[in-house]
C-alpha cells in the first residue's frame, strides 16, 4: 500500500471511530450509525465536516438534523427512523430529483454492528436512487 493509500485509510478509520464515539456517547438508542459524505469516501478536505446518519427504532416527534461540535470537529447529523426516512424519500428526495440523503445512506460506512434497520434503510435508499 502506497503512502497516499495509507493516509486515506487512516483518515477514514479515524472518522469512523469519531462517529462511533459520538453515537455511543449521545445517541445510545441509535440502532444504526453511518459515516457518510466526503469523509467516508476519503475525499475530505482539512475543513470538511463529518456527515453522520443515525437510525432509531422510533422517533415519535419526527426526524431532525443537527450540526454539532464534537472532539473539535463539526458533525452534521441526520436522525431518522424507517418511517421518517421513507417519508423524506417519498416527499422530498424523489420529487426533487436530488437524492442526497439516500446517497448518504447507500454510500455510508456503518460504524455500529449491522442491523435489520440499516439493511431496510439501504433498500429504501437504493429504490430512490434507482428511480
Amino acid at each position: 500500500m502506497g503512502e497516499g493509500q495509507s493516509e486515506y485509510c487512516a483518515e477514514v478509520v479515524n472518522a469512523i471511530e469519531r462517529i462511533r464515539r459520538f453515537a455511543q456517547k449521545f445517541h445510545t438508542n441509535a440502532e444504526a450509525a453511518l459515516l457518510a459524505g466526503s469523509r467516508s469516501r476519503g475525499t475530505a478536505r482539512a475543513n470538511s465536516d463529518y456527515d453522520a446518519v443515525l437510525f432509531f427504532p422510533s422517533l415519535p416527534t419526527g426526524a431532525w438534523r443537527e450540526v454539532v461540535a464534537f472532539e473539535g470537529q463539526v458533525l452534521e447529523v441526520f436522525c431518522h427512523d424507517l418511517n421518517t426516512f421513507s417519508y423524506f424519500r417519498r416527499e422530498i428526495d424523489r420529487p426533487s430529483g436530488k437524492p442526497v440523503l439516500p446517497a448518504l445512506v447507500t454510500e455510508g460506512i456503518s460504524v455500529l454492528p449491522p442491523t435489520p434497520t440499516l439493511e431496510r434503510a439501504r433498500v429504501i435508499a437504493k429504490q430512490v436512487i434507482d428511480a
